[in-house]
């Protein structure tokens, strides 16, 4: 397989959710699809199962200019590249190319930002047939951003053991690719396999600021780690995460019945905690999560990248979370600090952050503490400046740079480009 020219085929256009369909012919023959429309292939009788997904993070469908610079491959600046999952999907491209065992699915609709909802076509597939999915014991998602992270934790639970994490990364090890176990995984396609499969995990596949327009992707990286892939024996792979099959059932006491006056109640403390990246997965879907809501039901809410767990009830127009009762939405905010800081007080609280995770944040950690703080993002912009550093948004994250350092930065780019 040639991965450059492949990975320009499969990003000519942006494939926003809805049109996965347009890259049917770029698809390895023998595909079939589920009865939700995703994209499998079944090679052997194996237990693993692979994953990536074909949309991109836009609502819409855009000519893409390409621009090459040895093995970077990047846009005009106009779009997105959709390296972010297609990266992912060359991977899966060249293991059925090599027949290797597994099952594959290239799922519809991951990119949960631009539908308003959790991932589309798997969430689908598992609540419509959950009983095609428990012969797994792995789930693989090529679905990762730069090099060398092998996600350990996602959805606010750890998805794989350390026994399984740490025989994948010799695996790979062996055949040239490093990975370091990583906590800080999001909600993607296979987080939702959390109740029927053991082992879960998404590898890295050089991608770089994904849902920007400063998106590029290392083609060679890419060939890397679809090679290494290739000589993994993944039916070697321990199996050891137990299972928690209560922790991950959706809805299995919701009832159809008009809802009373504690809906308010309810959705009022769910936002904060989802404002907080606390995850709720008894309510899978952000357009109509208070219809699922019953009163004196628990709710259990996981932080994403901590250990924090909160349990949710409300009835009779009282807030339950874990031991403490709460008469109003404001009392149960003043108890987790929510507190509205002044403008300098914010400054010094994220440039103490930033210091201390060497001038960069994970988006979950940028938006926990300015909405716990009541922070200004663009106010924080303006003062930072003052203070000599601009403010940058790297994929999923943002970054503090000394403007010296930008400007010289932009100076010998300036030299490079005319030959000064």
């Amino acid at each position: 397989m040639n991965f450059k020219e492949t990975f320009l085929k499969l990003t000519e256009y942006t494939i926003p959710f809805g049109y996965e369909h347009e890259l049917e012919h770029i698809l390895p023959s023998g595909w079939k699809k589920d009865s939700v429309g995703n994209y499998y292939y079944n090679i052997g009788d194996s237990e693993t199962l692979f994953t990536s997904h074909l949309d991109v993070a836009t609502d819409k469908k855009e000519k893409i200019n390409h621009v090459i610079e040895g093995d970077i491959i990047k846009t005009d600046g106009t779009t997105i590249l959709g390296g972010d999952n297609k990266a992912g999907c060359l991977v899966l491209f060249y293991l059925i190319e090599n027949k290797v065992p597994g099952t594959y699915y290239f799922f519809l609709g991951e990119e949960s930002a631009v539908h308003k909802n959790y991932p589309h076509g798997s969430l689908l597939a598992i609540e419509k047939n959950p009983e095609i999915f428990k012969k797994y014991k792995r789930v693989i998602a090529f679905d990762r951003k730069q090099t060398g992270e092998l996600i350990t934790r996602q959805l606010g639970y750890d998805c794989c053991s350390n026994e399984f994490a740490d025989a994948l990364i010799s695996e790979f090890s062996k055949n040239g690719i490093e990975y370091k176990k990583d906590r800080t995984g999001y909600y993607t396609d296979s987080a939702f396999f959390g109740g029927l499969i053991s082992e879960i995990t998404n590898l890295s596949v050089g991608v770089w600021n994904e849902h920007t327009k400063n998106e590029y992707v290392d083609i060679a990286y890419i060939e890397s780690v679809a090679k290494a892939a290739v000589n993994v024996n993944w039916g070697s792979l321990p199996v050891v995460r137990e299972i928690d099959k209560e922790e991950f059932d959706p809805r299995s006491d919701v009832e159809n019945k008009e809802l009373n006056d504690d809906q308010s109640l309810f959705r009022d403390v769910f936002l904060v905690l989802d404002e907080l990246y606390y995850v709720c997965r008894e309510i899978r879907s952000y357009q109509n999560f208070v219809h699922y809501f019953k009163p004196g039901r628990k709710y259990y809410f996981t932080e994403w990248h901590g250990d924090g767990k909160m349990v949710l009830s409300v009835e009779n127009g009282k807030i339950h979370i874990n031991n403490e009762t709460f008469d109003t939405v404001d009392d149960f905010k003043k108890s987790i600090g929510i507190e509205k800081l002044d403008r300098q007080s914010f400054l010094q609280l994220m440039l103490g952050e930033f210091k201390k995770n060497n001038n960069r944040l994970s988006l979950v950690e940028f938006n926990h503490l300015a909405f716990l703080k009541s922070g200004n993002v663009k106010r924080l912009g303006r003062d930072l400046k003052k203070k000599g550093y601009s403010l940058n948004r790297i994929g999923k994250g943002y970054e503090i740079v000394k403007e010296s350092s930008s400007y010289i930065k932009k100076f010998k780019n300036f030299v490079g480009k005319n030959n000064i």
